[in-house]
């Protein structure tokens, strides 16, 4: 489980052209602090990943208050 801290925005081509289709959604990724982990690779407590949007939205969005009820 993450919580997202900092987008960062995809860099702009110097050849794009406002026209050109398809355009890409959920672009950019963001910089996460991993809050749950079962993964040796990636342990919780502030280990820092960063996560492209479009596979963020892909996840399930939980309340961590929920969580701790």
């Amino acid at each position: 489980m993450v919580v997202p801290i900092t987008y960062h925005h995809d860099p702009i081509p110097n050849d794009f052209d406002e026209e050109s289709l398809p355009r890409k959604r959920n672009a950019g990724s963001w910089t996460c602090a991993v809050i749950l982990s079962d993964d040796p690779s990636y342990p919780a407590g502030g280990y820092r990943i960063v996560i492209g949007t479009d596979e963020l939205v892909r996840g399930t969005e939980v309340s961590i208050k929920s969580m701790s009820s």
